[in-house]
């Protein structure tokens, strides 16, 4: 696969697979549907957790990678880069709690 299309296939991988699982004709659609009611800050947690954490863990395993060297472009680029990363985490989490929004329907 492309580099580029990596995430945009898996994030269409999973609302495709949200779309046949969710829907009311499936026993597991009326237990999402209950977990819903149940615990309505925890869904959309996770959910945001689940198009978040490819990029978070892509860029994580990217740092692990390679040495660079100590004052070189590269590494100060890496190092704003995990810090918008940990701003991304705190911004899902933030919105799937406080507000219960999904990140993909704010894009």
């Amino acid at each position: 696969m492309c580099g580029l299309l990596d995430y945009p296939l898996l994030l269409l991988l999973v609302y495709v697979l949200y779309r046949a699982i969710a829907s009311p004709a499936h026993r597991l659609g009326h237990e999402l549907g209950r977990a819903r009611q149940r615990l309505p800050r925890l869904l959309p947690v996770l959910a945001n957790l689940i198009v978040v954490a490819p990029l978070l863990l892509d860029a994580a395993a990217s740092v692990r990678e390679r040495e660079l060297p100590h004052r070189s472009a590269l590494t100060e680029i890496r190092s704003v880069l995990g810090s918008v990363g940990l701003l991304l985490l705190i911004s899902v989490l933030w919105l799937g709690w406080d507000q219960r929004r999904f990140v993909l329907a704010e894009l």
